[in-house]
């Protein structure tokens, strides 16, 4: 089971003795914490604890993540007034990982447990080829529209936030992600003039529209942009966006790294600047999704700057912190890193 402490009120202690004071003196609200030292803030909370006066105590608050428990653990805890409870729904959210709790009466018996693990596991391959299924029916109908040349309209669910609004375009291809087996349709959608993809688990209620007189352009349009593609996203602006690494290569010793760069790159233009330094430049859709194999040249990388600031900051910060975990100690103890 993971836990972790999300957000809580500042100065709790304080914020309950303040309920409590409204409740037994005629202080007004903007005096209320006037005089609420230390001393008094413990004896305001030992008087709720003596008569029994709980209600104050609720203007404090804590909010846990919690990860790894099972659903007879949240059956049990959701009956009690202690909180409110915002539960991940497996109408939204299709189970990638079928993890699941052993009772420890068929922990202890080995019989027991073959057969309960047995079990668990069946219901996880059922539970995917039920959901295989549904999204087939659907991929029936984009694969039909696809063979046409035909636009289609559909109903759309947001896996992210649950909502449900209309949507169409011009299904061309469909993606697999390798990371998490997920199947995407990407459409051409007129209104904006760009590529999107749209999780087919996400897709309902599909219409075919009518025959696009140009398909097989578009078509060509998309294969001329798939080296520009690093995932599944064409990012939400539709814009590329540029991005630039300085990665220092041992020229002798390296070769296999610059290597990696030209086979790799997807098109990115590579310079020698000087010895052993190399710049590595290109234009992308959603340059957050490459970060995962910028990551794979973590201690080659002098710099990096890009469009989008929120993708150089996020891997700028994961690396102060593998310094400070795997560096920092070894600075201050004067020890050879």
């Amino acid at each position: 089971m993971l836990v972790e402490l999300i957000a809580h009120t500042n100065d709790p202690e304080r914020t309950i003795a303040a309920a409590a004071k409204l409740c037994y003196s005629d202080a007004h609200i903007d005096t209320l914490l006037e005089g609420l030292t230390p001393e008094k803030t413990a004896a305001f909370l030992q008087k709720l604890s003596d008569v029994g006066h709980a209600s104050p105590i609720e203007h404090a608050s804590f909010t846990f993540g919690i990860e790894g428990v099972s659903r007879t653990f949240l059956a049990q805890v959701t009956r009690h007034r202690i909180g409110s409870f915002s539960v991940q729904s497996q109408r939204y959210v299709r189970l990638e990982d079928f993890r699941y709790v052993i009772p420890p009466e068929i922990e202890a018996i080995p019989e027991a447990k073959a057969q309960f693990i047995a079990s668990m596991n069946d219901d996880a391959k059922k539970y995917l080829e039920l959901v295989h299924t549904l999204e087939d029916g659907v991929l029936s109908d984009v694969l039909a529209a696809m063979k046409q040349g035909r636009a289609i309209a559909f109903t759309n669910r947001s896996g992210r936030t649950g909502n449900v609004f209309q949507s169409r375009g011009l299904p061309l291809k469909i993606f697999v992600s390798t990371r998490t087996g997920r199947r995407y349709v990407c459409l051409y959608q007129e209104n904006t003039r760009r590529f999107t993809n749209m999780r087919l688990d996400s897709m309902s209620d599909v219409t075919p529209l009518e025959i696009h007189s140009d398909y097989s352009r578009k078509q060509d349009l998309l294969k001329r942009n798939l080296d520009r593609l690093w995932g599944v996203s064409f990012s939400g602006s539709g814009r590329l966006e540029e991005i630039c690494i300085k990665f220092y290569v041992n020229e002798s010793t390296e070769a296999y790294v610059l290597d990696r760069l030209y086979r790799e790159g997807r098109g990115g233009e590579i310079q020698r600047i000087r010895e052993n330094e190399y710049l590595y430049s290109g234009a992308f859709f959603d340059t957050n999704e490459m970060l995962s194999w910028v990551k794979t040249f973590t201690g080659r990388i002098l710099d990096i700057q890009g469009s989008n600031h929120f993708a150089v900051a996020k891997i700028t910060y994961d690396w102060e912190k593998m310094y400070e975990m795997y560096c920092r100690n070894g600075e201050e103890s004067g020890e050879e890193i």
